[in-house]
């Protein structure tokens, strides 16, 4: 009876061993992203730290421990990111396939009092992107009308640094003014046409039927005015998912701003997905993998910006991840 009591006692504590172990296992593997080759990633930022993730928001893993990354841009499998030390920007990189290991590029030196200081942007950042294929750039020290007053253009082959224009930089997925005056222009293309009844643009596709489909009813949203100016610019994008984003901007004092929505291309299940699409500060892309649209919002009742996604045919909203101050998709 004792050596049976033994056994079972024996064989019970094996499967509590087991269990546990598995349990570990499971935890020790929430962070990981398994074969980075094969799976479509987001590179973010999250309260001064670089983090990565899979496009569906799993597999969320931080790399970098310092608070202070303030910028940040990808190409290719490699990461280029700024971490800021009083008036020293340090720019270094790190490569997906090797997430451990950091290597430094060059350390950049504000020749003010202040180095990456904007009350536009929280927290303070200034941009990084690029001049071309081997040309990193970093923009700082932005001055409201006049753009980013100090711009620097890294050579990746050779590390030289020089000063350069900021204008000069192909920011990721941002959506500037001078894009804005040219899109009303541009928006008629054979397939999509705008049309202005009044004051109002609405934004309509002719079909493989030569069918005039109109997929925007966006007046009974907002009232596209401000300060008694009418909308002075409209465009879109197209998703591979087979919608539609458009957005309506008009000037508005110093800020460009309006609303923006996503709709099927039969026009049907259209989505409010901003009422305050400010040109300039909007950070979106379309997923590589779904092929749906992804982009930062505002969430006031929390105070915090979130990764948003709409999916599917009735384009529900869907959070990806939370707290992401900017995002850019690995390439």
């Amino acid at each position: 009876m004792k050596k049976r009591f033994f056994l079972f006692l024996l064989f019970s504590l094996l499967i509590f061993v087991t269990c546990i172990q598995g349990c570990k296992q499971d935890n020790d593997n929430s962070s990981e992203i398994n074969s980075p080759q094969e799976d479509y990633l987001i590179a973010f930022l999250r309260k001064g730290n670089l983090w990565i993730m899979l496009e569906d928001g799993t597999g969320q893993k931080q790399l970098t421990q310092s608070g202070k990354v303030i910028a940040f841009t990808c190409k290719g499998n490699n990461i280029y990111f700024g971490e800021l030390d009083s008036l020293i920007l340090n720019v270094k990189y790190l490569h997906i396939d090797n997430l451990k290991t950091i290597e430094s590029l060059t350390a950049l030196k504000s020749n003010r009092e202040y180095f990456f200081v904007d009350e536009w942007y929280q927290p303070p950042r200034g941009k990084m992107g690029w001049v071309n294929d081997s040309v990193l750039g970093v923009s700082a020290n932005y001055e409201w009308g006049g753009g980013f007053q100090d711009t620097y253009s890294i050579n990746l082959l050779n590390k030289n640094v020089n000063r350069t224009k900021w204008n000069q930089v192909n920011y990721e997925r941002v959506i500037t003014r001078e894009n804005i005056e040219r899109s009303e222009a541009n928006i008629n293309n054979g397939q999509f046409f705008s049309r202005k009844t009044g004051k109002e643009y609405e934004l309509y596709y002719v079909n493989n039927e030569n069918q005039e489909i109109k997929i925007s009813n966006t007046q009974q949203y907002t009232p596209r005015e401000c300060w008694g100016d009418n909308v002075t610019s409209f465009s879109y994008i197209l998703t591979p998912s087979g919608k539609v984003v458009y957005w309506f901007i008009m000037d508005c004092g110093d800020l460009a701003h309006g609303v923006l929505h996503i709709a099927n291309l039969d026009g049907s299940n259209q989505v409010l997905i901003t009422d305050n699409f400010t040109s300039g500060y909007m950070n979106f892309n379309i997923s590589q993998g779904s092929g749906e649209f992804m982009i930062r919002l505002y969430d006031g009742d929390f105070g915090k910006y979130n990764l948003v996604s709409f999916v599917g045919k009735l384009n529900e909203r869907v959070i990806i991840a939370e707290d992401v101050d900017y995002f850019e998709l690995i390439k």
